[in-house]
């Protein structure tokens, strides 16, 4: 059977594309209703890219562990993750 599952990247990777994804969107979905205050998109930007970021992170870094066979590591990852991005979204944007 050939694995179809790679770890070929390091986490701090997803952590970027996530949050480069995450950022590029939040600037497209609020650049209409942020028009006139550019320091408000930019934090709302800002905020998306870390959630984007821990998310990505979290979901590839876990899927490695799985992939590997390493369950208690997975669910401890996700546990973070999840505490990560809650801690995140109690800031104002």
């Amino acid at each position: 059977m050939t694995n179809l599952l790679s770890i070929t990247r390091r986490p701090a990777d997803h952590f970027l594309s996530g949050a480069i994804i995450a950022g590029i969107g939040s600037v497209l979905l609020n650049a209409k209703d942020c028009k006139d205050d550019l320091p408000k998109l930019g934090k709302k930007a800002l905020k998306a890219s870390v959630l984007g970021g821990i998310t990505a992170y979290t979901a590839i870094h876990a899927s490695n562990c799985i992939a590997n066979g390493h369950y208690l590591d997975a669910s401890t990852t996700i546990a973070l993750g999840v505490g990560g991005v809650l801690l995140v979204d109690k800031f104002k944007a």
